[in-house]
């Protein structure tokens, strides 16, 4: 069994005047840093594209999973992207080395221009389980989930 959260946000630009973020490595709606106790040993991160941490930072993903140890055992913790958010599949900031840090970056490859008035709506779920991650469920929650 998981545990699902949506995390949505919305935001406007109330000014008269567009507001330029350029590209930049890392920074968006939503990031997830892992308990401390989780390193490059002990933890890691499987991608819809079956990337890891050796290899996950700047790639797109249609969900991050991050997993290492509880004290009840292995747990999981995925961020699925929505296919209509901006720049879909995100690309993400993952760390390769130490700790455990995720975002998705919508501005990681290209800036974004938000316009005066124009509403800029993100949504994500996240995913919380026991165990290591598996890109079976996570495909199949992704998938419902898209078609939402």
């Amino acid at each position: 069994d998981s545990y699902l959260v949506d995390y949505d946000t919305r935001q406007t630009n109330v000014t008269d005047t567009s507001l330029v973020l350029p590209a930049y490595r890392y920074g968006g709606c939503i990031a997830y840093r892992a308990p401390y106790h989780w390193n490059k040993e002990n933890s890691n991160y499987l991608t819809s594209e079956g990337k890891d941490r050796s290899n996950g930072h700047t790639t797109r993903g249609r969900w991050c999973a991050m997993f290492g140890p509880t004290e009840q055992g292995d747990a999981t913790l995925a961020i699925l992207c929505h296919p209509e958010n901006r720049d879909a599949p995100q690309r993400m900031r993952v760390w390769p080395d130490g700790k455990v840090f995720f975002n998705y970056v919508p501005i990681q490859e290209t800036g974004w221009e938000l316009k005066p008035e124009e509403p800029s709506t993100m949504r994500y779920r996240v995913v919380i389980s026991n165990g290591k991650a598996d890109a079976e469920q996570l495909n199949s929650l992704w998938n419902q989930y898209a078609a939402n």
